[in-house]
């Protein structure tokens, strides 16, 4: 009996400390101020990134709110030309972009992370476009909008 009420109240002190604890580091956390971060995207990048108005949409946007979720960040994000966010990018004028593809040109140019997503794009044609490298599809068509190389 006696035993059961020293572990009883070993718990409720323990539970207390803990308790203290959580509530000391979380009033710490919220009294200081959010890391403002801008993040630009290209406003046209379906499905991905894009805008609509005056809003900013796509799995980078997703994938943005469950980085940034979980620490005290107050993320600004927008839009633009893509060739706008890169130049922005290289001249520090903000602070992340949109999803990316790594080459060793825009190393020299930026900070890459570790990748966070890999992807695939395949194009499907008519056999007799004769498409067999990417550089085939400059001046096509597709989705309505004509191709052009970067």
């Amino acid at each position: 009996m006696l035993r059961k009420f020293i572990i009883s109240i070993v718990l409720l002190i323990t539970l207390a400390v803990l308790s203290i604890s959580s509530s000391a580091s979380s009033i710490s956390y919220s009294e200081q101020p959010p890391t403002e971060l801008i993040y630009q995207v290209d406003e046209s990048h379906p499905p991905f990134e894009y805008s609509s108005g005056d809003e900013v949409y796509g799995f980078g946007m997703d994938l943005g709110n469950i980085i940034f979720s979980a620490g005290n960040y107050n993320v600004r994000y927008s839009s633009d030309t893509w060739s706008k966010v890169y130049d922005r990018i290289k001249k520090g004028e903000i602070d992340i972009c949109g999803l990316l593809a790594i080459t060793e040109d825009r190393k020299k140019d930026i900070l890459f992370s570790k990748p966070v997503v890999k992807t695939f794009r395949a194009v499907y044609a008519k056999r007799a476009m004769k498409i067999s490298e990417i550089t085939d599809i400059a001046g096509y068509r597709i989705g309505g909008t004509k191709v052009r190389l970067l």
